[in-house]
């Protein structure tokens, strides 16, 4: 895997949108929210180069200018199957897919309390019937390009610039969603992943204002 270059000797910088449903959240003991757990609606990204000020860049001559749709091939943490993320590799789609059509009600399951009643935090999940679709978007450095025989991109290998990320809504999930309120600012404290390095749960927090 080659270095992928930049003009001024630091990495290029791309922002990743997931699409995710929403697992569960919690709230604190004060009911106010204490975290998200979203669980992958697939294991492909959008992926779209970002100028120097962090900002996404328009459409132009670099091929990766635009939305382009990439597929995790590999997910890395700083504890073996949880903590930090430290790494994505991920390989361009050779074929759009469908993406999952994104639910605008979040129906309640079940609330759980933690042992401790007034110190433990509440749980709520979504009703399996009833899953709320949102994206997640992440601010990774290119760290490296490895090209085929045809100087195709192969796969890149991408790390996280900070554990800053955004919440919104999936496009058409509507205004009526229960989630619409939610802050869009989070912090993303840890990734799970399988045996197979491919990403199950995202737990975020809400950033301090």
């Amino acid at each position: 895997m080659t270095n992928a270059p930049t003009s001024s000797g630091e990495r290029a910088t791309a922002q990743l949108t997931f699409s995710f449903e929403v697992a569960s959240l919690q709230l604190t003991p004060f009911f106010k929210l204490g975290s998200v757990q979203l669980r992958p609606l697939s294991n492909v990204v959008s992926m779209q180069l970002a100028h120097g000020d962090g900002n996404a860049s328009g459409a132009g001559a670099n091929p990766l200018s635009a939305n382009i749709a990439f597929e995790i091939l590999t997910a890395t943490t700083g504890g073996g199957n949880h903590g930090p993320v430290q790494s994505l590799v991920l390989k361009p789609l050779s074929e759009a897919r469908a993406a999952a059509t994104p639910q605008p009600k979040l129906a309640v399951n079940a609330v759980q309390l933690t042992h401790g009643a007034e110190a433990g935090p509440i749980q709520i999940t979504p009703a399996h019937t009833s899953a709320t679709s949102v994206q997640v978007l992440a601010t990774f450095a290119i760290a490296g390009i490895d090209f085929t025989p045809l100087f195709e991109i192969g796969s890149m290998r991408l790390e996280p610039t900070s554990a800053h990320v955004l919440l919104k809504l999936s496009p058409g999930a509507g205004q009526a969603s229960s989630l619409e309120h939610l802050p869009p600012s989070f912090e993303l404290t840890e990734v799970q992943v399988t045996p197979e390095g491919q990403i199950s749960v995202f737990t975020l927090v809400p950033r301090a204002s």
